[in-house]
C-alpha cells in the first residue's frame, strides 16, 4: 500500500517539526546505545565475569550483559526516568570486589552520572 499524501494544510513547517521530533528520538536511542556500550566495555575491561559479591552475597555482575543497563536493572547501575545512567556503584564493602583492570575512556559518555565507583582496586 502506498503512503497517503501529506495534507497540504499541514505545510512544510509541520513536516520539519515531525522530522525534528523523530531525530530527537533517534538521538536518544543512540545515547542509550552509547551508555550500554560504555558499560559493556567496563565489564570486559575489569574482568566482569569474576566480579565478587556485596555484603549480602549478591553478585556484582547480576544482570550485566543481559539487555540494557536501565531496562534490566544491572547491579549497581541507577538510571533516571529518562533512561540515563546517573550512578554506578560497584562496591564489595569490606569484601574483595574482584574488580580489576583499567577503566575505559568510553565511560565519558555517561554524562548524567553523579556518582562513580565507591570502591576501585588497582
Amino acid at each position: 500500500a502506498a503512503w497517503p499524501a501529506w495534507p497540504a494544510w499541514m505545510g512544510p513547517a509541520r513536516l520539519y517539526a515531525a522530522t525534528l521530533a523523530a531525530t530527537h528520538l533517534v538521538g536518544s536511542a543512540a545515547e542509550v546505545l552509547n551508555q550500554t556500550n560504555a558499560l559493556e566495555t567496563l565489564y570486559r575491561s575489569t574482568d566482569g565475569p569474576n566480579w565478587g559479591v556485596d555484603q549480602d552475597g549478591n553478585k556484582l555482575s547480576t544482570n550485566w550483559m543481559v539487555g540494557g543497563p536501565c531496562s534490566n536493572a544491572w547491579y549497581g547501575v541507577t538510571c533516571s526516568e529518562e533512561g540515563e545512567v546517573t550512578q554506578l556503584e560497584l562496591d564489595g564493602s569490606n569484601v574483595d570486589s574482584g574488580i580489576v583492570g583499567t577503566l575505559p575512556t568510553q565511560l565519558g559518555v555517561l554524562t548524567a552520572m553523579n556518582k562513580r565507583f565507591s570502591e576501585c582496586r588497582r
